[in-house]
């Protein structure tokens, strides 16, 4: 009997760690590959190393050796909204549509239709471009 309960508490003790995510796929690093923009424009970024983190509700973007900015996101089933989006410092300073730019966003308020999220790709479409990331 007391070997059960033993098995019976370390289930239980190995079920109560794990992490669960609210994201769902969405959840971790995402490097953007290209931005392909509704007036032509392809832009491969995967030089640029350009990073979308996410966890929580809590967004952060990054290029490799550049200024650093947390946003909010909203998730529905087939969207994504990302918005107040701020330098990553002490000041919190709002962060502006040129800051925003190699990032593919376009607006302060910016909704993306999810076309594609697995594990290992995700593409976003907004009225302004085409964003393709993969797993990092």
């Amino acid at each position: 009997m007391k070997r059960y309960l033993t098995i019976l508490l370390l289930a239980l003790l190995a079920c109560s760690c794990r992490n669960t995510s609210i994201n769902g796929h969405l959840d971790g690093m995402w490097q953007l590959m290209s931005i392909d923009r509704t007036d032509g424009t392809y832009t491969d970024t995967k030089e640029k190393r350009i990073y979308y983190n996410v966890k929580l509700h809590l967004l952060q973007l990054r290029q490799h050796g550049g200024t650093s900015y947390l946003g909010r996101f909203t998730q529905t089933d087939d969207s994504l909204f990302i918005y107040n989006v701020v330098m990553n410092d002490n000041n919190a300073q709002a962060a502006t549509l040129d800051d925003l730019a190699p990032f593919g966003l376009f607006d302060t308020y910016e909704r993306f239709g999810i076309e594609k999220l697995t594990a290992q790709r995700m593409v976003l479409r907004s009225r302004n471009a085409l964003l393709t990331f993969r797993k990092w």
